[in-house]
Parts: structure tokens; C-alpha cells; sequence
């Protein structure tokens, strides 16, 4: 009887891990970046390529990417160069208080970030999130995705970070489109 209870408790804790919010974190992606920063003149354009994958009957989920074609920059925004590599491993805890999956994450070069992810319905989803890097710059990111059918989707993602170029007071401004196939 002693056992009973907390048995019951760990069934539970298993049945709302496995509801969650019906949203795939096994996902390949292509997408455009486009920075900008308040303070200096230009912008930097580049591809992405990335992919995700959440291990079988866990809550954790390893991701990396790689940078294609870094240039489209004018103004004195440096470029960001091909091949820039990153690495992720992020724990989800899903459908939080029946309203969100929320997930941390830690990657290359010190990255950490906490984020909520909302199925809206409708073929829509939400993110909305907090990021952190190793140079103590920080900021936010909010995200909308469109599933185009099953498998694909559509997202596009607002971020804004503090930066100490060119002044303490400029901020990086990140919009990113992407085609993303779940699978």
C-alpha cells in the first residue's frame, strides 16, 4: 500500500509527458537569416541549415546546425561565415499547467535559452522565449509557424539581443524564415 502512491503519482507524470502539445521536436529545417543592428548601417543575410531530434521515450532532444553562404552584408556588419557550426541538447517539459510544452536549453559556445511552445490550433503554432550567450549579451525571441500540411511548415521567428558593438546600447535584430520538415 505504501508503494501504491507513489506509483500512481509516476503513471501520472508519464501519461501528461506523453500528451504534451502534439508538437514534433524531430524536424530538419533550411531557412534565411537577416541581421541587423540599431546602431550600425547594413545588415548580414545567410542561410541555415538545422535538425533536431528528440530521443525515443525521453524528454531530451540533441539539435545542431551549420551556416550556408554567409555574405549579402553591406554596411559595416561583419560577415558571418560558412560553416559556422552549433550544437544543442534541450530537456521539454510538456503541456506545463495544460497550457505550453517549455523547454531549456544549453549550446556551443555557452548558449542557454528558455522557451515556451503553444499549439494555437488550426495548423498554428507559438514560441516565445528568453536566450542567453557566453558574452553576457541577452535577449528575446517570438516565434509563429504555419503547417503547410503534415510533415512541413512554415516558421518564422523575431529576435532581439543586446550588444556591446558598436555601443552599449545597440541591440541585434534577427528575422529568420524557414521551411521545416517534421518527421
Amino acid at each position: 500500500m505504501k508503494h501504491l502512491l507513489p506509483a500512481i503519482a509516476l503513471t501520472t507524470l508519464a501519461a501528461a509527458s506523453q500528451a504534451g502539445q502534439g508538437l514534433s521536436y524531430n524536424s530538419l529545417s533550411i531557412g534565411l537569416n537577416n541581421f541587423t543592428n540599431t546602431e550600425a548601417a547594413g545588415h548580414d543575410r545567410y542561410y541555415y541549415v538545422s535538425a533536431s531530434a528528440r530521443l525515443p521515450n525521453s524528454n531530451f532532444i540533441i539539435g545542431a546546425g551549420t551556416t550556408l553562404g554567409g555574405g549579402g552584408n553591406t554596411g559595416s556588419i561583419g560577415r558571418q561565415p560558412n560553416g559556422t557550426d552549433s550544437v544543442s541538447i534541450s530537456y521539454v517539459f510538456d503541456d506545463v499547467a495544460n497550457f505550453a510544452d517549455a523547454v531549456i536549453q544549453a549550446g556551443s559556445d555557452e548558449y542557454r535559452s528558455a522557451y515556451i511552445r503553444k499549439n494555437l490550433g488550426k495548423g498554428f503554432e507559438a514560441s516565445l522565449g528568453y536566450l542567453r550567450f557566453s558574452d553576457g549579451n541577452d535577449g528575446y525571441f517570438v516565434g509563429l509557424g504555419y503547417s503547410l500540411n503534415k510533415s512541413l511548415s512554415l516558421d518564422y521567428v523575431y529576435q532581439r539581443t543586446t550588444s556591446s558593438w558598436p555601443s552599449s546600447s545597440a541591440k541585434w535584430i534577427l528575422n529568420q524564415i524557414s521551411l521545416r520538415y517534421n518527421f
